[in-house]
């Protein structure tokens, strides 16, 4: 077993009982339920304690589905929205986040899908940012195009920053005319 979380609890002297929680709990529930055209994978709880960047315990709520309608298919995952769980009703300080995204449409003379993934990345000098990876087809009957991609700004001592980006793409038709 290998735990997502580190938990603490100490007493030192006459002082109280502290407890300390390090790193996200989080359980997911198998859901697999369809609902009209929106199907339902699996939901999850996290649970995230006091980190730096933010001064309040979090419970989040994340979702797991796709939705199909006439061709087309959207799927989220860990679509998710994030609550201070001592201040629950003060909905200015609630977050909305996604980890990842695709959509297709397919009809009868083409074909196209893509998908988009956030990845939180940690560099060489610990500075974390977000780089968005995603792919790409575009197919009909005569022709194939597939590109992947990927993009991110890439933080460096000073507190400025550089964008980093590549894009590689294959055609896959016959170029040009007649030999």
């Amino acid at each position: 077993v290998r735990p997502t979380f580190d938990l603490a609890i100490w007493k030192y002297g006459s002082n109280n009982v502290d407890v300390e929680i390090r790193g996200g709990l989080e359980y997911w529930f198998p859901i697999n339920k369809q609902f009209g055209p929106i199907k339902i994978s699996q939901i999850g709880v996290r649970y995230e304690p006091i980190d730096d960047d933010d001064d309040e315990h979090r419970l989040s709520i994340l979702i797991d589905g796709e939705a199909e309608i006439a061709g087309f298919l959207a799927q989220v995952d860990d679509l998710s929205v994030s609550m201070p769980i001592l201040d629950l009703f003060n909905f200015s300080e609630w977050k909305y986040d996604m980890a990842g995204c695709a959509i297709s449409y397919t009809g009868p003379a083409i074909e196209i899908a893509g998908a988009l993934r956030k990845t939180v990345i940690t560099d060489t000098s610990d500075n974390e940012y977000i780089e968005y990876q995603g792919l790409c087809t575009i197919k009909t009957s005569t022709m194939a195009i597939s590109a992947i991609g990927a993009f991110g700004r890439v933080p460096v001592t000073d507190g400025d920053s550089y964008v980093t980006c590549f894009v590689i793409a294959a055609l896959d038709m016959p170029l040009g005319g007649p030999p």
